[in-house]
């Protein structure tokens, strides 16, 4: 009901100025009748002045306009983070796309439905950029996450093609226990949120059933995994400790080699 009185709050506000004026009118005149008819938007509308009818009126007009003030609030958050993220983009990606004319450029968009085994329908998004430097020694990157159904628990890189699950190698936050034999990783902060950081051969965590070694044969084995488009990154939560959000990652067309 309300969606539908919505979009007639004008109309709404040009009712109760009229029962207004109308029942001035009335008690001036000295009317005992307190039911009229006037003319609002080329329809006659009766009017009943009794008080009741009144508040109801207005009880219905505030919940409109509080749930207009509520959207409007919700707007201009999510505009927020997409305005947060546009400059961050415009900011630390040149900056590290500047680093070196040489390296690759790799990209991802999260989202549920992305998601293995099961696609997650997840209000949660996020972007993830960086850069392999041109000696691939180095993998220089920006995570942002927003929305997320649940506090996050970890984000990784995984070794896999789109639609297959694949083992975690290299870490860019944790909120749990931290992997052995590496670096620990950063914390994961609440959403929303951005990180950066760096990964090398040191980070790299084997996964033999997949191929995948340690140390500086696993991290080439990684780069070219990325440049084929056999990795994506994953933000894991509480609710979806699997997988929230995920995103293929892909090296720009003119970067490959």
């Amino acid at each position: 009901m309300l969606e539908a009185l919505e979009g007639g709050v004008d109309l709404l506000v040009e009712i109760l100025v009229a029962r207004r004026e109308l029942a001035a009118k009335h008690v001036e005149e000295g009317k005992s009748d307190l039911v009229g008819a006037v003319c609002i938007g080329g329809m006659h509308v009766r009017l009943d002045v009794r008080g009741i009818v009144q508040q109801q009126i207005e009880h219905i007009a505030e919940k409109i306009l509080r749930r207009r003030k509520e959207r409007t609030m919700k707007r201009r958050t999510k505009l927020a983070g997409v305005l947060f993220t546009a400059v961050l983009t415009m900011s630390v990606a040149p900056a590290l796309a500047d680093k070196d004319a040489d390296q690759d450029t790799v990209t991802g968009r999260l989202s549920g439905f992305q998601e293995t085994p099961l696609t997650i329908s997840s209000p949660g998004s996020g972007e993830f950029f960086a850069t392999i430097r041109a000696d691939e020694t180095a993998i220089d990157y920006v995570l942002t996450y927003r929305d997320l159904s649940s506090a996050v628990l970890q984000a990784h890189i995984h070794f896999g093609r789109p639609a297959i699950s694949g083992g975690i190698v290299l870490f860019l936050c944790t909120n749990l226990a931290p992997p052995a034999g590496v670096p620990t990783p950063q914390a994961c902060p609440d959403a929303p949120a951005t990180i950066t950081g760096t990964l090398t051969a040191a980070d790299v965590i084997p996964v033999p059933a997949q191929g995948i070694d340690p140390g500086a044969a696993g991290f080439a084995e990684m780069i070219e995994a990325i440049r084929a488009g056999a990795a994506y990154a994953n933000v894991h939560t509480t609710v979806n400790p699997g997988g929230e959000i995920r995103s293929r990652l892909r090296v720009d067309e003119d970067d490959k080699r």
